[in-house]
């Protein structure tokens, strides 16, 4: 018989402390992903950019029009990527935290890195 740390409404809680953490998580870091991945986009098809000044203009982009840039594809694709990535990474991690398994952190890091590999995919 496996021996678990926590009761059933723990795991519960700690789930959803999971799922919230991991949608805060990619809400904070993907407006500054998708920035990034659109200055480089620029940069390369048009060479002689200001690299500095086109990831300035991106920015102030999203600032002046953020229901545009929010609801985007390119930004609802860049934040589900992360999102999921955290998200399985988080569960996996609460997961095997509660087996008090050796392995742990490998099946973690496999789990997630399949999940991420997958979703960079489709």
């Amino acid at each position: 018989m496996v021996n678990r740390k926590y009761k059933q409404d723990d795991k519960l809680k700690l789930y959803c402390i999971d799922i919230f953490s991991s949608l805060f998580s990619a809400m904070t870091v993907a407006p500054f992903i998708k920035i990034i991945d659109k200055t480089v986009t620029q940069k390369t098809a048009f060479k002689r950019i200001n690299i500095f000044k086109t990831t300035k203009n991106n920015f102030i982009d999203m600032l002046k029009n953020p229901i545009i840039f929010f609801k985007g594809p390119a930004f609802l694709a860049v934040y589900g990527v992360y999102a999921c990535t955290y998200l399985a990474s988080n569960c996996f991690s609460t997961y095997f935290d509660d087996l008090d398994d050796k392995m742990h952190p490998i099946y973690t890091l496999t789990g997630t890195t399949l999940i991420n590999m997958y979703l960079g995919m489709i």
